[in-house]
């Protein structure tokens, strides 16, 4: 297990998320000089992340550290730049109005949200989001 945060032994912690962190596409991107960053770098783009369990530990080629492990964390009032679960959005796509209801926070920067009228799902970034109603 690691972690840069405190980790309170009386919270109920669930998995989240299996072996995030290390594809090939984050091992690229990957810019950390150090293990906190490279550990920040997994669990906040996870909402609800607290700490990383069954942890690899990688020193990429242009010597960039990398961390992949199962993402733990709690559940409750999980919220991300201000949505969670749950909440009527809308947004505009190619001149259009789209409304539905986030039914995952996937990342940092998507959710998969659940379109009116049983149109579909899609996934739709924080920034082209706005919340409606409550």
């Amino acid at each position: 297990m690691i972690s840069n945060r405190n980790v309170d032994a009386s919270t109920n912690y669930v998995l989240i998320k299996n072996y995030m962190g290390a594809s090939k596409q984050e091992l690229r991107k990957s810019k950390a000089l150090t293990m906190e960053d490279a550990i920040d770098q997994v669990v906040k783009s996870t909402p609800g992340g607290e700490y990383l369990k069954n942890v690899k530990i990688y020193l990429t080629k242009k010597k960039y550290l990398a961390v992949e492990g199962d993402i733990w964390g709690t559940t409750d009032n999980i919220n991300f730049r201000g949505f969670k679960i749950g909440d009527k959005v809308k947004w505009t796509k190619l001149f259009k109005d789209h409304i539905g209801v986030i039914v995952d926070l996937k990342s940092d920067k998507v959710c998969t949200i659940k379109l009116d009228e049983d149109q579909g799902i899609v996934e739709v970034e924080y920034k082209d989001l706005t919340k409606i109603g409550n």
